[in-house]
């Protein structure tokens, strides 16, 4: 198998272009502390208000802050370094990136998606500021993926909470399963996402739970990993 897949990657070295400034948040990982780029949510909320001023449909930045789903997954990934050590890695709807990030250090290589290219920018500002030189950022739909991307593990970091695309990110999920892609799925326990899980159990083979603090609120989060049977 091969991460073949690099057209349409960009890579930030110069960062003036945001409209936002970015401010270093320190994530408690095992192993010790990880430093990730974040925007400064203040600036986020007020540009998105002037956005959604002109145009109501103005979709959220979700991707702009860290959620508990990233970091139960990136704490799965420094305890479990094996999963992705040597592997060519992709994540897709990576937000800041944070588990794409943290497996780099392991990987061969990490190729690191989202909807958003704000969300990339920060991302590769991250991953400038730690030097790492084997991830590339692209900015990507999940259902326009080319097929020749064909990782040995996928990434996915809370993504199952819009019940409207379930059925075409199970699709998404089974595709890389039929091409012998790891699935490393981490997701809130949110009754909502209870189909969309149950669909995916006859592929798991490993599953855990990791309570996760951010900003001082407790999070449960279950990692599966899915592979094909």
């Amino acid at each position: 198998m091969g991460l073949k897949v690099l057209m349409n990657s960009r890579f930030f070295p110069n960062f003036a272009f945001l409209p936002y400034p970015l401010q270093i948040q320190n994530i408690n990982l095992p192993g010790g502390p990880f430093s990730l780029l974040v925007p400064d949510e203040n600036k986020v909320s007020l540009i998105f208000s002037q956005l959604r001023a002109k145009n109501s449909l103005e979709p959220s930045p979700y991707w702009a802050r860290l959620w508990p789903s990233a970091i139960a997954l990136a704490t799965f990934i420094r305890q479990h370094p094996g999963c992705v050590s040597g592997r060519l890695v992709a994540e897709l709807a990576a937000g800041v990136g944070l588990p794409s990030l943290v497996a780099a250090p392991f990987a061969q290589k990490v190729w690191c998606s989202d909807l958003v290219a704000e969300a990339m920018e920060v991302a590769a500002k991250s991953a400038e500021y730690h030097g790492f030189q084997n991830i590339t950022f692209t900015t990507c739909n999940w259902n326009q993926l080319p097929e020749e991307l064909i990782p040995d593990v996928l990434l996915l970091s809370d993504v199952n909470y819009e019940p409207e695309v379930f059925a075409s990110l199970q699709a998404v999920i089974y595709g890389f399963l039929e091409k012998g892609t790891t699935i490393l799925l981490a997701t809130p326990q949110r009754l909502m996402a209870k189909s969309f899980i149950e669909k995916l159990l006859p592929f798991v083979v490993d599953q855990s739970v990791e309570e996760v603090w951010l900003n001082d609120q407790p999070d449960t989060v279950s990692i599966f990993v899915l592979q094909k049977i």
